[in-house]
């Protein structure tokens, strides 16, 4: 299978090859995994990766790279589904799902935040106006403000329910990752087909790759590294190192199996 890995900056890119090649899971120039950089920010993703599709023509998109995991304790109960709560209310809602730091994780879906009218709590959403971001002329699916992505194989289902969300700037402190991880929580309650997905880190480049892939039809999947905490802007505590080694160990995983 045809792989195009994409990295948005070209610090993740060089430490994602350098830990793959010591775990001998890739070659510069050799196998049938291209390692490109996509961009940084979602308007460069969509637009590098559309063109690096189009030259490439891969089987699969791969997006790998590091984000920011929202706190379990930024939601509020009114932002899920009510059957999903349970009697511990949110805390039963993300048993499970929330992102350590430091660690890699593979998403079942991701959302794009920030597109639409105002700010802050008051945003509404592309598809909450009934906006969709692409209208394709000629048939084919309509792209809203979410979009499904493919798990790879045996990788824990529990995945599947973990959004990442998309913004054009990092959330600046713990009330800005709040609101988002609150705002996107909603659209994901109210977005067709309802699902219990939740929103448990944030990045810049995601939906932008998604875009593309799903106008070029071809699957993606994305694995996030956790440096930090969404809205923790003293890089003297995030763990990057430790994140992107822990996104090159689902990669090796991931390429090792075809």
């Amino acid at each position: 299978m045809e792989t195009l890995l994409l990295v948005p900056t070209a610090m993740e890119r060089d430490r994602v090859k350098s830990g793959l090649k010591d775990r001998g899971a890739w070659q510069e120039g050799s196998g049938q995994t291209t390692i490109q950089l996509c961009g940084f920010g979602i308007a460069a993703a969509a637009a590098v990766s559309s063109r690096l599709i189009a030259t490439h023509r891969p089987s699969r998109v791969v997006l790998a790279g590091i984000a920011g995991a929202f706190e379990p304790d930024a939601f509020k109960p009114d932002a899920f589904e009510p059957g999903a709560l349970g009697k511990h209310g949110t805390e039963y809602a993300t048993v499970g799902l929330s992102c350590r730091v430091g660690a890699a994780y593979w998403f079942g879906d991701v959302l794009c935040d920030g597109i639409g009218v105002g700010e802050g709590s008051d945003h509404v959403s592309a598809g909450e106006l009934g906006w969709p971001h692409h209208v394709p002329e000629n048939g084919g699916s309509v792209i809203s403000d979410r979009l499904k992505l493919e798990l790879p194989t045996g990788v824990d289902g529990r995945h599947d329910r973990r959004c990442l969300v998309t913004g054009c700037a990092a959330s600046a402190d713990q009330r800005m990752a709040s609101v988002r991880a609150q705002r996107a929580q909603r659209v994901l309650r109210n977005s067709e087909p309802s699902q219990n997905s939740v929103a448990v880190a944030e990045d810049m480049e995601g939906f932008g790759v998604a875009l593309a892939c799903s106008i070029a039809t071809v699957p993606l999947s994305i694995v996030r590294g956790i440096s930090n905490i969404a809205g923790d802007r003293n890089h003297a505590s995030w763990r990057i190192d430790e994140a992107i080694d822990s996104v090159v160990t689902e990669l090796a995983a991931l390429l090792g199996t075809g």
